[in-house]
This record gives C-alpha cells, sequence and structure tokens, in this order.
C-alpha cells in the first residue's frame, strides 16, 4: 500500500514537473498569443495560478522603473489603471505598444487614467533591450521592472501581453490575454 502511495505520488509529480515545464517554456517563446489577434476578456478564475477576484482590491506592489523611480499600484487610487504586462521580446507586445501610446496621447488633461506597463525583466534580454524597446515605441507612460517575476506571479501572468483594468477604488475589473488595440482601450476605460 505505501509503494502504491509512493509511485502516484511520484507519478503525479512528474506530472505537474512536465505541465509546468511546458507552460513555461511557451510563455518564453510566447507562443501562447498569436501576434495577430487581438486580446479578449477572460474570466478570473480561467488560465492562470493567481487568486484574483473581479471586484476585489489588486494586489498592491511597489516597483522600480528605467528611470530609477518608485511606482506603487496604490499611489493611484482615484485613477483608472491600465495594467498592462509585457517583455521586449515579445511580437503581440510590439503589435500593440504603438495602440497604447496612441491612446495615451490622446487622453484629455486631467482624465483620470493611467498607463503602467510592468516589464517582466526576470523573463526578458536584458535593460538595454528594454530600453530600446521604450525608445522605439516612445513609450511615455510608467514602465515599471518586475525583476524578481513576483508581480507576474501574483498577478497569474502566463502569457503576455496580458492587461488589466483597475478602477478608481483599486478593484480588479477586468483582465484581457493578448494585444489591446487603441478602441479597446477607450472602451475600458470610458464612464
Amino acid at each position: 500500500m505505501i509503494k502504491k502511495t509512493l509511485a502516484l505520488l511520484l507519478l503525479a509529480g512528474l506530472i505537474i514537473y512536465f505541465v509546468v515545464g511546458v507552460v513555461q517554456d511557451r510563455l518564453e517563446r510566447n507562443e501562447l498569443i498569436p501576434a495577430d489577434d487581438l486580446g479578449t476578456e477572460v474570466p478570473f478564475d480561467e488560465f492562470g495560478g493567481a487568486d484574483l477576484e473581479q471586484g476585489a482590491l489588486a494586489p498592491d506592489f511597489s516597483l522600480e522603473t528605467l528611470s530609477g523611480d518608485s511606482v506603487k499600484l496604490s499611489d493611484y487610487r482615484g485613477q483608472k489603471v491600465v495594467l498592462n504586462f509585457w517583455a521586449s521580446w515579445c511580437e503581440p507586445c510590439k503589435k500593440e505598444m504603438p495602440e497604447m501610446q496612441n491612446f495615451y496621447e490622446s487622453l484629455p488633461e486631467g482624465a483620470d487614467v493611467e498607463i503602467l506597463a510592468v516589464n517582466l525583466t526576470d523573463k526578458d534580454d536584458g535593460l538595454d533591450k528594454i530600453q530600446e524597446f521604450v525608445e522605439e515605441y516612445e513609450m511615455t507612460f510608467p514602465v515599471p521592472l518586475d525583476e524578481s517575476g513576483n508581480v507576474s506571479e501574483t498577478y497569474g501572468v502566463l502569457a503576455i501581453p496580458t492587461t488589466f483594468l483597475i478602477d478608481e477604488e483599486g478593484r480588479l475589473q477586468t483582465q484581457i490575454r493578448g494585444p489591446v488595440d487603441e478602441e479597446m482601450l477607450r472602451e475600458l476605460t470610458a464612464g
């Protein structure tokens, strides 16, 4: 009986190890989301390891930006926050960044909307590549660096780009897997 139990535990461990390895490999190669598809809204309890719920307070974090500034999510209470996760090698991220920048530049003065584009620094190709990406796409919104991967893990990010809309009270409203465009961002932040 003990041998059977140990064998089953070993088998379960190997299966879990294999599945996690495949998901991580696909994330690193960004195979989960085709570059030509637009993102889709995904329920919070689907596809991901985080225990996030719609309407719950977004997990707070504090990260440093490329310029050395500190960004703390809770400092943006009173504003809608478009929380985006990306990497410089990600083709769908390259597709969405000009759309995000156009949206950001078109916001009227005093709009209560902010974009935080969190770079998956622990999975990216170095700070030089990240800086090149930011310059190439002329990104003017804050770019926090998730150097440890803790924030992306907290948010259950298994595919990039992934975007969350957080309301003025700091509550999670929407989760989108795949690239967003300017029109989608307008719809998400309207009202």
